[in-house]
This record gives C-alpha cells, structure tokens and sequence, in this order.
C-alpha cells in the first residue's frame, strides 16, 4: 500500500519536472510511472536509488522571475552541497576582471601640455598659414600681431616646432620674458632632440642672474650638440659673471673656432682677454669684431677701452670720438670719452698730440662706467 502510494505521488511530480540528465533516467522515471499503476513498491525504491547515485536538477516552475532552484540527490550530503555550487557556477558567466589597456598616447593627449599655455585658441573657415602670415608681419615690424600668428598656429598644429620657437625669439626680444620662456619650453617639448631651445632658455636664465639653472640649461644643448658654437657662447659669458676669466676665454675660443666669422662671439672673446688684463689679446679680437661699417656701438666702446688698457689712449680717444658721432644716444662712449679728455689735459704726453679741451667747455669728471655686455639675438 505505502508502495503504490508512494509511486503514485512520485509519477506526478516526474511529469512536471524539467529532466536535464541521461536518457537512461528518463526511461527510468517513464517506467516507473506505468509501475504505479500496478502499485509494485520495489519500483519506487529502484527509481529513488537511481536518482541518489546520479543527483539531478530542475526547474521548479515558480512564479519568481525565472530563478533556478536546485535540487540534488547525493550519496552524501557533503557531495550534494558541492554538487549544487557546481551547478550555479555553471550557470552564471563568470565577470570579466580584465582591465583596459593603457593608451599612453591618448593620455598624453588628454593631460595639459606646455604647447597649451600658448596657443591661441580660434576658428578659421578656410585654411590660414598663420606662421606666414607672423613671418609677413615680423618683416613689417609689427611683432605683437605675429606673436598672435603664432599662438594660432601652435592651437591649429600643437607639434609646429617653428611656430613655438619663433614665438619665443620674439617675445624674449620684446622684453616678454613669462611668454618668451613658455614658448621655449613648448618647443623643448615638442622636439627634446632640438639644442637651440636650451641655449635660449639659457640665455633667460643668464639675464635673470640664475646662473646655475643657465648653466645646466645650457649643459643639455652641449649634450645633444658638443659643436654647437651658440652654446659655447653663453656657457662663456656665464663665466664671466662669475669673474671666472680663465674658463670664459676657453668657452669663448671654443666658441670663435667653431663660428670664426661671428662677431657678436668675437666681441665676447676680446671681453673676456680685456677683463683678464690681456689687452694685446682682447685688441686682436676686437679689432676683427669691429672691422665692419655696421658695427654695434659697444663692440667700438670694448675696442676703445682694451686701447686705452695698453696705454694707446689716442687710440682710444679716437674710437670713442667716432662713436659719438655715430651714435649719439649711446651714453658709454661720451662718458669715455670725457673721461680720457680729462686724463689727457691733466697729463703729459712726449711725442703724442692729443685733442685737448676747448676753453669755456665744461667736462665732469665721472667714474669708470661698467664693462657691459649688451643683448642681442646672436650674441
């Protein structure tokens, strides 16, 4: 009785279950249900044991959103346990941990670069050369406008290597040193293998008397350029700020050998020998550096002053007399002047005529004017 109970009640469950294992199991079950019609017990106990020894699962049909319920038969209950765990793991895909990879170059892209600061942010309905145009506009004088030019340039093409180092020339000769410096450093950016933005940069740190970032800014050009003569020219006249004369002659001559015909390097040179106390040296080199009508009024001034050095005062009094006429604005050559006018009426002189002071004129007596270096874009 309890046998054809029971293989009744098992028949209509296995009709509403979802059988997911082994032909063999289902015919089984299916033998089963016609066994409990004949209420024969042992069949019930034959399916149980089956379905202990192989486990199965099924879907249990509620109303709960398609959730799985797992059902296990098992030898053990240990194994059961697992068996189930198995089956959902099975069941859910496993998440995906990996991570993205890095795209270096879009990151460099998406983070604020030096070219940023200085580009000029527009919109042009055709295409504009804007660095023609700043060259067209420099030819005109009118810097301001080019260095606009440029910074529209840079925002149109952030690798333009021309637009950022023609823009920093410009600003750095315009007295805009912030600007001229930001532009350098974007060109150091854009293309590190470049040695002219370091000597640049090294040239704004000489005249803001920090010297000891110049010099390892003009270090980093010599690295990439042992030849470059520019660079040689800047680490020389570091030296000399440092009163340093022996090692600004050797960075000087350097300079002069690579670049002979240089005058601005030439002028430096004679400095330095001038500053030394060698004057015969520093009249040799001056005096190439002068050798031109359109020579600077301070390279003259240097040469006048390594003359008076060796005691050619006449000499002396000669350039500087040329000077002033030349180029009345230039304040050192009067002084100079004035001065050894003063030295030659107070002194005599064997053997030499000397142009003396008018009567009624008035000379003040000044002192020594400083040795100066003047600026200038090859210098």
């Amino acid at each position: 009785m309890l046998g054809t109970l029971l293989a009744k009640q098992l028949g209509e469950v296995f009709s509403k279950l979802d059988w997911r294992n082994s032909g063999a199991e289902r015919r089984a079950v299916m033998r089963m249900k016609r066994l409990s019609k004949t209420a024969y017990p042992k069949a019930c106990l034959a399916i149980v044991l089956v379905l202990g020894l192989s486990g199965c699962e099924w879907s249990s049909g509620s109303d709960d959103g398609g959730r799985k319920e797992v059902i296990g038969f098992s030898s053990s209950p240990k194994a059961g346990i697992e068996k189930q765990r198995l089956s959902v793991e099975e069941k859910t895909p496993p998440e995906d941990t990996t991570e993205p990879e890095t795209d270096l170059v879009s990151v460099k892209t998406r983070m604020p670069t030096p070219v940023d600061e200085i580009a000029l942010e527009h919109f042009d309905n055709d295409y504009v050369d804007h660095v023609e145009l700043a060259e067209g506009m420099v030819s005109d004088g009118n810097r301001a406008g080019a260095m606009l030019e440029l910074g529209k340039a840079l925002f149109d093409d952030n690798e333009n290597y021309e637009a950022a180092y023609m823009l920093g020339r410009l600003a750095r000769i315009s007295g805009k040193t912030e600007l001229a410096e930001s532009a350098f450093l974007a060109a150091v950016y854009i293309d590190p293998d470049m040695p002219e933005p370091w000597i640049q940069l090294g040239r704004l740190a000489l005249k803001a008397k920090n010297l000891d970032l110049a010099e390892e800014r003009v270090e980093r050009a010599l690295v990439l350029d042992p030849g470059f003569a520019g660079a040689h020219n800047i680490m020389g006249r570091i030296w000399l700020s440092r009163s340093h004369w022996h090692r600004a002659v050797h960075s000087l001559e350097k300079a002069v050998s690579l670049s002979p015909e240089n005058r601005y390097y030439r002028n430096n040179l004679g400095f330095a020998y001038l500053l030394k106390g060698d004057y015969s040296r520093a009249i040799e080199h001056l005096e190439i550096a002068a050798d031109d009508e359109t020579v600077e009024a301070y390279i003259e001034n240097n040469l006048g002053l390594a003359y008076e050095g060796a005691g050619r005062l006449q000499d002396a009094i000669a350039v500087f007399k040329e000077i002033t006429e030349k180029s009345p604005k230039y304040v050192n050559a009067k002084i100079n002047l004035d001065r050894l006018i003063v030295l030659a009426k107070n002194m005599e002189y064997e053997g030499q005529e000397f142009p003396m002071v008018q009567e009624g004129d008035e000379v003040e007596e000044v002192e020594d004017t400083d040795l100066i270096i003047p600026e200038n874009e090859d210098f």
